[in-house]
């Protein structure tokens, strides 16, 4: 209903897909960090509102360091000026599209390096990384196998498996193709 009202599309994400929320994950990591460099236990807090002043230092950073990808801050993007010199900016917004895809293209090839080629097919088994697991030292690395029930098409970089009883799309970097012990 709050969506509808403002005009928004909803799209879920996955747990395992962290980098479809990359913006708010990195706002949390600043605000984590921002509380962590206070040394709350010395200070006095407001019992209204204990955090007020920390959530507004950190919203004022948020909004004035400048993104390494766009090379302007947010505040600059949205209001056209500069909150800590007052001074005009005027967004270049066909080079920031650019310089934000030369990135991509770029991150892009520099993880692809290292893949080899593998081309899964309905009925492929597969076994799924633990990578983002922490677990004893002599576990397996990784769970499974299962089978490939289906392919994305157009293909999106994921996959559908049967996993003990429902289908998970799941996205191919998290697997490996399954070799059977001969």
């Amino acid at each position: 209903e709050l969506l509808d009202s403002y005009g928004i599309k909803d799209k879920p994400t996955t747990i395992k897909n962290p980098q479809a929320n990359s913006t708010i994950e990195r706002m949390h990591q600043v605000l984590g960090n921002n509380v962590r460099t206070l040394e709350l236990a010395g200070c006095h807090l407001d019992s209204v509102n204990p955090f007020a002043g920390v959530i507004a230092n950190t919203a004022f950073a948020l909004r004035a360091t400048v993104h390494t990808t766009l090379q302007a801050s947010p505040a600059q993007l949205a209001f056209g000026r500069d909150m800590i010199v007052h001074t005009q900016f005027v967004a270049d917004w066909a080079r920031i599209r650019d310089h934000q895809r030369a990135l991509q293209i770029r991150d892009n090839l520099r993880e692809n390096r290292r893949r080899l080629p593998h081309h899964y097919r309905v009925g492929d088994r597969v076994l799924i990384r633990r990578d983002d697991e922490i677990g004893p030292k002599m576990r397996s690395p990784t769970h499974g196998p299962f089978n490939i029930i289906s392919v994305s098409r157009p293909f999106n970089g994921t996959v559908t498996i049967n996993r003990r009883g429902y289908h998970e799309v799941i996205n191919i970097r998290r697997l490996l193709p399954y070799y059977p012990r001969v």
